[in-house]
């Protein structure tokens, strides 16, 4: 009974996924992609820009501590109904930052306090980083969304590997970021 939206890390993932069954009512979209729809979705805050943060000439990231603090600043249930996203899929989670896992549970506590219902489901693999130094391990990402290590309820891993045959698993051991045994 939640409005699906699903997000990606990579456009081209994102692209196929969309190119796939007409007939789903899941919005599929980078993060990028959507956090401009749910932004300008609000009528209080599509006149305000996105606050970002200017890493050098040419880049920047959204500043998500002050996303969160423009949302927060919102009380009345019908402007924060414009923002609340239903239930936001995040695959790839493990290339998005900690500061985005860190405002999203802390903008969904601010929507539940108000009344409305909202989840997140994140399906990370700390495997398949992009960058060691940079964005998030699984750890970091139950650790912004209070989840203890042993709550079965919250997060859910997968041990056994169903991708591929064991020899090849056994080969790619060599470039993962983690040292997690290979079981076929």
């Amino acid at each position: 009974g939640k409005n699906p939206q699903l997000i990606m890390f990579n456009r081209v993932l994102a692209r196929y996924t969309n190119s796939g069954d007409s007939k789903t009512t899941v919005k599929v979209s980078t993060m990028h992609q959507w956090i401009y729809q749910w932004w300008r979705g609000s009528t209080i805050l599509k006149k305000k820009r996105i606050p970002e943060i200017k890493i050098d000439k040419f880049n920047k990231r959204f500043d998500w501590k002050a996303i969160f603090q423009e949302i927060i600043q919102i009380n009345d249930k019908k402007s924060l109904n414009e923002l609340n996203w239903g239930h936001l899929l995040i695959d790839e989670g493990q290339d998005f930052e900690e500061d985005m896992y860190f405002a999203l549970h802390n903008i969904s506590g601010h929507f539940r306090s108000h009344g409305l219902e909202c989840m997140i489901t994140v399906f990370a693999d700390d495997n398949q980083r992009l960058q060691i130094s940079q964005n998030s391990s699984i750890s970091e990402i139950c650790e912004m969304f209070s989840i203890e290590d042993d709550d079965t309820l919250r997060k859910y891993s997968l041990t056994k590997n169903f991708r591929n045959t064991l020899e090849t698993a056994i080969f790619a051991k060599h470039f993962q970021v983690n040292d997690h045994e290979v079981q076929q």
